[in-house]
């Protein structure tokens, strides 16, 4: 559940402004149950008594654009976020708070990692001239603390058997920024024709960790993440046909490019860049069916 407040102010006809505050209040429950034939139904007596995670948080926005002459506008904006866990214990794991020691989360549910809070900064510019350009660009930087990391295995005796078992190490170490920018330029020489072409960059690192001298060295700090392209780039042109005996058909061609994204940064493992093509032919018959061909 949440309650927001939001205005937009225009001060003038140069300063818009914008506010928000918003107050949530998360609350979570699991149980398990075995249930009857695959249907979605149980026996109350069969269902095990629910977990809940219950949190709650306050976070913010506020933005300015300012507009010199007709053509462009200039903006900057601060907001904060708030991302709550669903984690639940379970024997099977370490759990390390974000000073890297060891605690033991209740048994009986309830909340085991802090909520991730963090905020954003971004400031960027838009440019539109006649209908025939729109370009714009931004530049932002994100701010993560409490990120929650897997930090492999560690052999121990389980709590229930008594036996020597893999236990995963999770641990709420520590803080983690993206930085980067986006451009997107669309030109339209013909109104019949668009063209954009779009570039993003970011570079997203765990920059600051809690180290704990019990447990495996967690990796070096101020490494790329997995899982995340550091370039991504697209193209893509429209064109209709306006008169004549092929009226509305058009043409359609796109390019989609990602960089590689790395699965183990320190080993050099990733997988490779691609780029992605895509053409195709729409025709509308009397502004009610389009067959397409892609």
């Amino acid at each position: 559940s949440g309650l927001y407040i939001h205005d937009v102010i225009d001060i003038n006809n140069k300063w818009k402004a914008m506010g928000s505050a918003r107050m949530d209040f998360y609350n979570y429950r699991t149980a398990t149950a075995k249930v009857k034939d695959g249907r979605q139904e149980y026996d109350e007596a069969d269902r095990s008594e629910w977990k809940k995670v219950k949190t709650s948080a306050f976070t913010g926005r506020a933005g300015l654009v300012y507009i010199p002459v007709e053509e462009i506008s200039l903006y900057a904006s601060f907001g904060s976020h708030f991302k709550p866990y669903n984690t639940m214990y379970s024997s099977r794991v370490i759990y390390l708070d974000r000073n890297g020691k060891r605690f033991n989360p209740s048994k009986d549910g309830g909340e085991v990692f802090k909520p991730e809070k963090g905020y954003q900064a971004e400031i960027g510019v838009r440019y539109m001239w006649a209908n025939r350009i729109d370009f714009s660009g931004s530049v932002y930087y994100i701010r993560k603390n409490n990120v929650v990391k897997n930090l492999g295995t560690q052999e121990e005796k389980d709590e229930t058997t008594g036996e020597m078992v893999q236990k995963t190490i999770q641990a709420q170490v520590g803080t983690a920024d993206s930085r980067g920018f986006d451009l997107e330029l669309t030109v339209h020489p013909v109104s019949t024709l668009a063209v954009t072409g779009g570039l993003g960059w970011q570079d997203y690192r765990i920059r600051k960790i809690n180290q704990s001298k019990d447990y495996p060295e967690y990796p070096s700090k101020n490494v790329r993440a997995t899982g995340i392209p550091r370039t991504t780039f697209y193209v893509y042109a429209d064109y209709t046909i306006p008169k004549g005996l092929l009226k509305n058909l058009s043409f359609h061609l796109s390019g989609t490019f990602q960089d590689k994204i790395f699965t183990d940064v320190a080993n050099r493992v990733y997988n490779p860049a691609l780029f992605l093509v895509d053409g195709g032919l729409f025709y509308t018959i009397k502004q009610k069916v389009t067959l397409a061909l892609n």
